[in-house]
């Protein structure tokens, strides 16, 4: 898919797809940078960014280019649809002041790093206090 194509597609979604209740708020819109956006051996499809300059949610043609350019313009058309979605699922959150999707994704990240969230720590900790005080 072109970047052409790809924005065509965009602008489509968010005019006939998306209810327009989903983008109040979002007073900057969807914007597609041609950028790869790539963290820990994965690319970065899309966020939502809340920040001085107001709400918009940032795609990244060139991290879908990487993973997705072997494939069919209906892959690509369900990937963008995905993001889309789930970065409209951040923003909703963001105006109901509750972010658990975004706490999720943090915890899975600490998760998937190489320390011990610290969570975990104390699960560890406390598997290997109880081993052996319990009876059978």
């Amino acid at each position: 898919m072109t970047f052409n194509q790809f924005k065509d597609f965009v602008d489509h979604m968010i005019a006939k797809e998306i209810p327009p209740s989903l983008m109040n708020g979002l007073n900057m819109g969807v914007i597609i940078l041609k950028d790869i956006n790539e963290e820990d051996d994965s690319y970065i499809m899309g966020e939502y960014i809340s920040d001085e300059l107001g709400n918009y949610i940032l795609l990244y043609y060139g991290s879908f280019k990487e993973a997705l350019e072997d494939e069919s313009i209906q892959v690509w058309e369900e990937e963008i649809i995905a993001t889309i979605k789930h970065e409209l699922l951040h923003h909703v959150e963001a105006l109901a002041n509750d972010e658990q999707l975004a706490k999720k994704e943090e915890f899975n990240t600490t998760i998937k790093g190489n320390s011990l969230h610290p969570l975990k720590q104390l699960i560890n900790h406390l598997n290997n206090y109880f081993r052996g005080k319990r009876k059978n």
